[in-house]
Protein backbone atom coordinates (compact mmCIF):
# COMPACT_ATOMS: atom_id res chain seq x y z
CA UNK A 1 0.00 0.00 0.00
CA UNK A 2 3.15 2.36 0.89
CA UNK A 3 4.34 1.94 -2.44
CA UNK A 4 1.41 2.15 -4.82
CA UNK A 5 0.06 5.68 -2.52
CA UNK A 6 4.23 7.15 -3.19
CA UNK A 7 3.85 6.14 -7.24
CA UNK A 8 0.42 7.95 -6.84
CA UNK A 9 1.47 10.82 -5.51
CA UNK A 10 4.75 11.08 -7.51
CA UNK A 11 2.46 10.75 -10.29
CA UNK A 12 0.41 13.89 -9.82
CA UNK A 13 3.67 15.86 -8.82
CA UNK A 14 4.45 16.14 -12.85
CA UNK A 15 1.23 18.70 -12.66
CA UNK A 16 2.35 21.48 -10.55
CA UNK A 17 6.17 20.87 -11.50
CA UNK A 18 5.45 21.13 -15.00
CA UNK A 19 3.67 24.13 -14.86
CA UNK A 20 6.58 25.99 -13.20
CA UNK A 21 8.85 23.90 -15.61
CA UNK A 22 6.36 26.05 -18.33
CA UNK A 23 6.83 28.98 -16.33
CA UNK A 24 10.53 29.04 -16.28
CA UNK A 25 11.23 28.14 -19.65
CA UNK A 26 8.70 31.54 -20.29
CA UNK A 27 10.83 33.68 -18.64
CA UNK A 28 14.23 32.32 -19.83
CA UNK A 29 12.91 32.96 -23.31
CA UNK A 30 11.14 30.32 -25.07
CA UNK A 31 13.43 28.67 -26.54
CA UNK A 32 12.81 25.89 -29.24
CA UNK A 33 16.47 24.20 -29.63
CA UNK A 34 16.01 21.06 -27.99
CA UNK A 35 19.48 20.96 -26.93
CA UNK A 36 19.93 24.16 -24.87
CA UNK A 37 20.48 23.89 -21.77
CA UNK A 38 17.32 26.16 -20.61
CA UNK A 39 15.29 23.60 -22.23
CA UNK A 40 16.89 20.77 -21.10
CA UNK A 41 16.72 21.94 -17.06
CA UNK A 42 12.71 23.37 -17.54
CA UNK A 43 11.39 20.85 -19.79
CA UNK A 44 12.99 17.81 -18.36
CA UNK A 45 14.58 18.12 -15.22
CA UNK A 46 12.17 20.20 -13.08
CA UNK A 47 9.58 17.95 -14.13
CA UNK A 48 10.82 14.76 -13.51
CA UNK A 49 12.92 16.53 -9.67
CA UNK A 50 9.21 17.36 -8.79
CA UNK A 51 8.15 13.53 -9.23
CA UNK A 52 10.91 12.31 -7.15
CA UNK A 53 10.79 14.66 -4.64
CA UNK A 54 6.77 13.73 -4.30
CA UNK A 55 7.57 9.97 -4.27
CA UNK A 56 10.25 10.63 -1.67
CA UNK A 57 8.05 12.71 0.64
CA UNK A 58 5.21 10.42 0.24
CA UNK A 59 7.37 7.73 1.11
CA UNK A 60 8.92 9.17 4.18
CA UNK A 61 5.28 9.96 5.39
CA UNK A 62 3.61 6.88 4.39
CA UNK A 63 5.13 4.57 7.40
CA UNK A 64 1.94 3.57 8.92
CA UNK A 65 1.08 1.75 6.00
CA UNK A 66 4.48 -0.17 5.52
CA UNK A 67 4.22 -3.50 6.14
CA UNK A 68 5.23 -5.02 9.16
CA UNK A 69 5.61 -8.23 10.73
CA UNK A 70 3.88 -7.62 14.51
CA UNK A 71 7.58 -8.22 15.65
CA UNK A 72 9.43 -4.73 17.66
CA UNK A 73 12.24 -6.09 16.21
CA UNK A 74 13.99 -6.50 19.75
Amino acid sequence: MRLLRSLVIGGLCIFPSALIGLTLWYILGSSFDNYSASVILTCNIIPLGGVFIGFWISWKNGEEYAFSSGEDGS
